[in-house]
């Protein structure tokens, strides 16, 4: 049932983590972690896909394809009702710079690649705190809402 979803959920087809490496060593760019989110009644997996973006390239723009996708499939549960904004946001932010993974420790872009993660982390964290924050107004306020109805 499981291996269905996953087919049914578009899982990306990854690129080999060597063949990123020697991509960003050669090539330079980004090795950019976006995520995917997909549900159904009471399953949701957030499914991380890593993607090379090239120097100069947007990395939001590269992120537009999982946040359709995540717009699509993410929404079908409880719980992915409330990830998939959360992910679509990340998306549409830019992803997880995750090039310092690849690069050799100790160089310049290594630090530079380190210092763009924790950038990005805490970007992601304040998307996170945001979304949870609007669900529950969007409640408190529907809740008002119907109350007043009555």
């Amino acid at each position: 049932m499981i291996e269905l979803f996953h087919r049914i959920a578009i899982r990306p087809k990854q690129q080999d983590r060597e063949q990123l490496r020697d991509t960003v060593q050669v090539s330079g760019g980004r090795v950019v972690e976006y995520v995917r989110a997909a549900s159904i009644l009471f399953y949701s997996e957030m499914m991380p896909c890593l993607e090379w973006v090239p120097d100069g390239a947007s990395r939001s723009a590269a992120g537009v394809k999982h946040a359709f996708v995540s717009l699509l499939l993410g929404w079908w549960s409880p719980t992915g009702l409330l990830l998939t904004l959360a992910v679509v946001l990340n998306d549409l932010a830019g992803g997880v710079d995750t090039t310092a993974e690849f690069l050799p420790p100790k160089t310049r872009r290594y630090e530079e690649a380190k210092l763009a993660r924790a950038r990005d982390q805490r970007r992601n964290g304040l998307i996170v705190n945001l979304s949870f924050a609007a669900w529950v107004l969007l409640l408190v306020g529907a809740t008002i809402y119907f109350v007043r109805e009555e």
